[in-house]
């Protein structure tokens, strides 16, 4: 509550004493400006009331929209995430499917003879898709954070490495 209904209401205790020290019965202009009073006193409790009430809406729809808020960026952290661990294994369903292709690859060659099985890292493969993608030895390096070195040594050991 404000400082206004006390205001008046001291106003009101005032007229009434004056009223009452003088001991004449109160005019009629005294009456109209205790009513007056008393009529404004209760306008500025109802709006005081209205006010409140406003203020809880306000606060109830604020809380209502931070909880939206929290729940969205939940769910979105949680989409991030499956899109994430889908991608992984994508990458290695690829990666799998690769080395399936290797090993074939790899016995074919065997039973000619030509070389033995070999083994490469998750991060020359990478490379050498890159490489397969047409993208130049920069470009490559940069990627994957490797030197230029790195990844023509990794091209030339590969029998179809070919340095961009």
């Amino acid at each position: 509550m404000g400082i206004l209904p006390i205001i008046l209401f001291f106003l009101g205790v005032v007229f009434l004493f004056l009223g009452w020290r003088w001991q004449n019965s109160p005019n009629e202009e005294a009456k109209t400006a205790l009513k007056g009073l008393a009529y404004l006193k209760r306008e500025i409790t109802r709006v005081q009331d209205q006010v409140n009430v406003l203020e809880d809406k306000v606060q109830k729809a604020k809380q209502a929209e931070l909880r939206e808020a929290e729940l969205k960026e939940t769910e979105f952290k949680d989409a991030k995430s499956k899109e994430n661990v889908l991608t992984e294994i994508e990458r290695k369903r690829k990666n799998i499917k690769k080395l399936y292709r290797l090993d074939d690859n790899e016995q074919r060659e065997g039973d000619r003879g030509v070389e033995p099985p070999r083994f490469i890292s998750p991060k020359y493969q990478e490379v050498l898709e890159l490489a397969a993608r047409g993208l130049r030895v920069p470009e490559i390096a940069q990627n994957l954070s490797l030197s230029q070195d790195a990844v023509q040594m990794v091209l030339k050991t590969q029998p179809k490495g070919v340095i961009r």
